[in-house]
């Protein structure tokens, strides 16, 4: 926030590190003649890139409140949409610009702060401090969240200070390669010594089995994704550990809990600055599979060698505990052994490992040119990248651009300028690399996993590798409190089974973690009937509980065995303790005795027993009959990384560009690059990142959690996976896509800045931070799968017609043939029938509102009846397009006598009008009249389900 006026000067600064007792005795690269420094010193330049570059060198920058504009802040342009949000001001503004020098007082605040670490000689501790907590000290120095926005140029504001020094840091270390010495930089360099060179580094993991869909209970479900989560944290920190945590490009890793339980382990003192990560921080998943780094070329196959090994010794560390829980603590299998094949073997084949690695620019080539030698190294770092002359990179308007920035002794045209599309190359390599290898799986002598058919059943070993399905019975009983005696697993089952028993040790939180939050069970659906319903159906739901804890006394109880963790953060973490009183599985004695040991009297004769109860209390429907899970997923991730769907420059330029004297005669070549596509660079990327934990670390943590009743399972910016219930899917699928895009708040507790999302007026909630929070922005798009099943239909069904339904949605067409930006919704009866609604968000959000005109009569056997009509009607005479409907409603009207009735809405027609209307404009006609239907009925599925009526207690 200086107030210089030379862009070039400004970027030449570079703080006050000489003030670290490590640095006393290096020299600025920047300031150096020698060969190493002055090719590390390149960094600076691959980070700012050629086309922020050659706009900083054309034009003098814009400033923090110049003297003739005192009340004028910055503007920041969110990194994909360029929506901006402007006049950005820093608490203390006033104070700040009504000091005479400004940049000496900015100094001196800096060297205050770095007086916290001025005097650490352990230069990894160092790094990590200035990466991790740097940040956190500068905001709260100033009393100000949002400065973790603060742009990095002021002319083209879309990335933020921290991620271009971040991008910056990792560069150089890419160039001066991991094996430099001091000797190599205090001797003269040698001429047979190759410069070291930057790569673009991905390296992905996988499972050889279904992951997730060989869940048959809950906790498998969340184990699957915390464990991938877990492994890809434990990779994330053992790199980061050997070539810091800035290598890093995708995903960051600035303020992701493990990392910070893992920091604060490290270095307890961090606790002044890094705040320790919640449990329930700790056991939501959100880590991808796949991780982007920036590595010298000679340091990319040992990163990737220790990649591997990390994920098989962190997978081998899991297993061993909970065989330890499970064979020591429990004695289970007692002649089971770690090393038993049908263990040991299956294990050790789990993890598929590939990676793929890119030069940033054509590997020993020149990193940069000027404008002399322009064509021939772009023809040269073309084919390295894969660009024929009909792709030529630079555009005209690009071009004119540069040549008024060769004026300029800070002329720089680099090899990041190909950033999107080297990135997209190395991620596209990695994907066929893994297409392109075969799984090698051992051997199954015997009975197969009973869900998912893949691996042996484990077994101890015998005097033959063979087992017969009669002998593994005999090894199955109901035992351990984790098997029911039906079931066999393989041994990767096991350990998802088991996890909860061990992830508080696991992450050294013995005494505090309570993992059985983590999951929730599949009748955690309740709370969305509780939290939406008076208080009297909280009172008749534990007026039950009552009835079930007495009858179970008389077995010799004790007095808290209904009560459990939801597993839901809505209720666990209540102030009301009210709704903690008895756990949700009360409503289905099946789940609750599988859960319980039963003496004295058969389970059998408890069960239809309890089985009574809640029926007499619950005659109609059963709040926990259904449970609904969701997964979404952005569309177009690659568009937007390649940056094939950025706008022109002019979109995300400062709006005050216009107000600069430019030199003579360059307005017209700016006009022309102002017009071209906005590429995508290092810091670009890096601060896209970053930033984009907003959304998935704070924002959907919020909707999904706090707002409604709700368990995220898993979150990353791209994907969501998350259990809902039957009476809030609904509301909570808008608000999530709302937020995605950053639209306005459903319900107007955020307001809109830009496509950042802020708190609004009332008191903050404890975990959004106090500053403008980042969302995909207005261009993005992203689509769902629902799933909303019965209790009586498996997990794993349930799991498989969820990643189902999501490939639908992304492939569903609107009339003009675009597709993805849609739902599909697939109800799951226990009779095995499926019905499937499927349409784009407009049309669903049409949906939403006819079926709450609805919603307060669903108590009315006319309210579904209506739907069910509509559907008879219009099968029988649709209208035959959507200007026709108008006339359709009004025909339909006069025939039904049921708009006469009382308790029937009036405005039913014209939601019913525009419900349609929605269809026929969104959906292609070979599927527009079974959308209608399938909707419809999903409607009236919607009210009579929802319906819960209260019988008779005791």
């Amino acid at each position: 926030m200086s107030d210089q006026s030379d862009e070039g000067n400004r970027r030449r600064e570079e703080g006050f590190w000489s003030i670290l007792s490590t640095m006393k005795s290096w020299q600025s690269p920047k300031e150096s003649r020698k060969k190493i420094l002055q090719h590390i010193a390149i960094a600076d330049l691959l980070a700012w890139g050629s086309d922020r570059a050659a706009l900083s060198t054309l034009s003098p920058s814009i400033s923090y409140g110049p003297n003739s504009e005192p009340d004028r802040g910055l503007d920041i342009s969110h990194p994909l949409s360029g929506v901006k949000i402007q006049n950005w001001q820093v608490i203390g503004h006033q104070d700040l610009i009504s000091r005479d020098n400004r940049s000496e007082y900015l100094g001196d605040r800096e060297r205050e702060l770095l007086q916290a670490i001025a005097k650490e000689s352990n230069l990894k501790k160092l790094f990590w401090w200035l990466w991790r907590c740097w940040p956190v000290a500068v905001c709260r120095s100033f009393g100000d969240e949002s400065l973790l926005l603060m742009p990095a140029d002021p002319n083209l504001p879309d990335a933020s200070i921290w991620s271009y020094t971040s991008i910056t840091a990792a560069l150089a270390g890419a160039l001066a390669g991991h094996n430099l010495t001091s000797n190599d930089i205090q001797q003269r360099w040698s001429a047979n010594k190759t410069l070291s060179h930057p790569y673009i580094v991905a390296f992905r993991f996988a499972p050889v089995q279904g992951w997730y869909e060989a869940s048959r209970k809950m906790r498998d479900c969340w184990a699957g994704y915390w464990i991938e989560h877990y492994l890809s944290a434990k990779v994330a920190w053992k790199l980061a550990d050997l070539y810091g945590p800035d290598s890093l490009l995708y995903p960051s890793l600035f303020e992701q809990p493990l990392i910070d339980q893992w920091l604060l382990q490290e270095w307890p003192e961090f606790s002044e600055w890094v705040s320790r990560p919640s449990d329930r921080q700790l056991l939501t998943a959100g880590l991808p599979q796949e991780l982007v780094l920036v590595l010298p070329k000679t340091a990319v196959e040992s990163a990737m060698q220790t990649a591997r090994q990390t994920v098989l010794d962190s997978w081998q560390e899991l297993s061993q505990l909970v065989f330890q829980e499970l064979h020591d603590e429990r004695q289970w299998m007692a002649d089971l052994t770690p090393n038993s094949p049908s263990w040991q073997l299956w294990l050790k084949a789990q993890w598929q490992t590939d990676w793929s690695a890119t030069p940033i620019g054509k590997d020993s080539e020149p990193l940069k040119t000027d404008l002399a030698g322009l064509d021939e190294w772009l023809e040269t770092q073309g084919r390295a990248g894969g660009n024929d002359e009909s792709d030529r990179l630079f555009k005209p308007g690009e071009m004119a651009l540069f040549g008024e920035a060769a004026r300029s002794r800070q002329f720089n045209v680099n090899a990041s300028s190909w950033w999107g599309s080297i990135v997209s190359q190395t991620r596209e390599t990695l994907w066929a690399v893994q297409k392109g290898q075969t799984w090698v799986l051992p051997t199954a002598f015997g009975p197969r996993s009973s869900i998912s058919g893949l691996g042996p059943v484990v077994h101890p070993p015998g005097d033959t590798d063979w087992i017969t399905e009669a002998e593994t019975e005999d090894l199955w009983p109901r035992e351990a409190g984790l098997f029911d005696g039906i079931e066999q697993l393989n041994a990767s089952e096991i350990v998802k089974r088991g996890l909860d028993k061990i992830v508080a040790p696991l992450l050294q939180r013995q005494n505090e973690a309570d993992p059985t939050g983590a999951y929730p069970h599949f009748t955690s659906g309740l709370a969305g009937y509780l939290k939406t319903e008076p208080p009297e159906a909280l009172e008749h739901f534990h007026n039950l509980g009552d009835e079930v804890l007495e009858q179970l006394r008389r077995d010799n109880y004790p007095e808290d065995i209904l009560a459990e963790k939801w597993g839901i953060p809505w209720i666990d973490d209540s102030e009301d303790a009210e709704y903690r009183r008895y756990g949700s599985r009360l409503l289905n004695p099946g789940w609750l005795l599988e859960e319980l040991e039963i003496l004295g009297r058969s389970p059998q004769q408890i069960r239809a027993s309890l089985e009574d109860l809640v029926r007499r209390y619950y005659p109609l429907n059963n709040p926990t009959s259904w449970y609904v899970l969701a997964a979404g997923n952005a569309d177009g991730t690659r568009e937007w990384i390649e940056g094939r769907k950025r706008k022109a420059y002019s979109e995300y330029v400062s709006t005050s560009l216009s107000d600069l004297n430019l030199p003579s005669g360059s307005g017209e070549s700016l006009e022309q690059f102002l017009a071209e596509q906005r590429r995508v660079g290092p810091a670009n990327h890096a601060s896209l990142s970053r930033s984009l934990l907003d959304f998935s670390k704070k924002l959907v943590p919020y909707l999904t959690e706090r707002r409604h009743a709700g368990r995220l399972l898993y979150c990353s910016p791209s994907d969501i996976v998350a259990y809902t219930n039957l009476w809030e899917w609904d509301s909570w699928l808008w608000d999530i896509r709302q937020c995605f895009r950053g639209d306005l708040d459903p319900g107007e507790e955020f307001e809109r800045e830009g496509d950042y999302w802020r708190w609004g007026s009332q008191e903050l909630a404890e975990e959004i931070p106090d500053r403008p929070l980042m969302t995909m922005g207005s261009d993005a798009t992203i689509s769902f799968g629902i799933v909303i099943a019965n209790q009586s239909v498996p997990l794993a069904i349930a799991l498989e017609n969820l990643a189902f339904a999501q490939d639908e949605a992304k492939k569903h067409k609107s009339l003009d043939g675009k597709e993805k930006d849609a739902v599909e919704v697939r109800v799951l009866h226990g009779n095995g029938k499926i019905l499937k609604s499927r349409a784009k968000f407009k049309a669903f959000q049409r949906w939403r509102s006819l079926t709450e005109v609805m919603m307060p009569n669903m108590a009315s056997a006319y309210a579904p009846a209506l739907f069910e009509q509509t559907i008879a009607i219009w099968n029988q005479h649709p209208a035959p397009q959507s200007e026709a409907i108008d006339r359709w409603m009004e025909g339909f009207a006069r025939r039904r006598k049921i708009f006469t009735v009382n308790d029937m809405p009036i405005n039913f027609p014209e939601e019913l009008a525009i419900f349609l209307k929605g269809i026929c404009q969104t959906a292609a006609a070979p599927e527009r009249e079974e959308d209608i239907e399938n909707w419809l009925k999903l409607a009236a599925f919607m009210l009579r389900e929802r319906y819960i009526k209260l019988g008779g207690e005791r």
